[in-house]
């Protein structure tokens, strides 16, 4: 498989205009400071779970411009962001992990609004608009791989391998950040 298909590269150029917050066209550690600010005030998340989600836009930050190749000052434009996540982190488990399902994590805590610890529709649909995602009331029943009405961490998880991974667009993965 081609490190970064066309599709791939389709796909984080998506995720690369949702992190780019004042849309200058390049990645800086403030669109990431700015991105956990936003998403930690508007789920209402308490201290510990506002301290994870910016810990791991932080390490995030960190991972991309290790790969890159950047100063963490720095700024990452769209071709290097994409070789950075789509050959480097993405290939990787341990970096993906630490990269962006440490995140999402801390951001599906913030969002379990009656803490059980999985999200329902309203609070996957709350996640879906604050990321300027359409259609999530109709990715949510793709999403639901074991077809319980919620989402687990393991879904999500699998959800967001496959967003960074797959070629298929077939897999749910693949609707989790919108469709292509």
């Amino acid at each position: 498989m081609d490190p970064v298909s066309p599709l791939r590269s389709r796909k984080l150029a998506a995720r690369f205009a949702q992190h780019d917050v004042d849309g200058d066209g390049f990645l800086q550690h403030s669109d990431y400071q700015t991105l956990a600010a936003t998403l930690s005030d508007r789920l209402a998340a308490d201290e510990a779970t506002r301290a994870m989600i910016v810990d791991g836009f932080t390490d995030q930050w960190q991972q991309l411009c290790a790969y890159a190749g950047v100063d963490r000052d720095g700024r990452l434009s769209l071709a290097q962001y994409t070789a950075a996540m789509g050959a480097g982190i993405a290939g990787d488990a341990v970096s993906l992990d630490q990269a962006v399902l440490r995140t999402s994590r801390a951001v599906l805590r913030a969002a379990d609004s009656d803490s059980d610890g999985y999200l329902d529709l309203s609070e996957y649909q709350r996640i879906a608009q604050l990321l300027g995602v359409d259609g999530a009331a109709d990715s949510f029943g793709l999403l639901d791989t074991d077809g319980d009405g919620r989402l687990s961490n393991a879904e999500i998880a699998d959800a967001i391998r496959d967003f960074y991974t797959s070629d298929d667009l077939t897999t749910p993965g693949n609707i989790l950040f919108g469709r292509f």
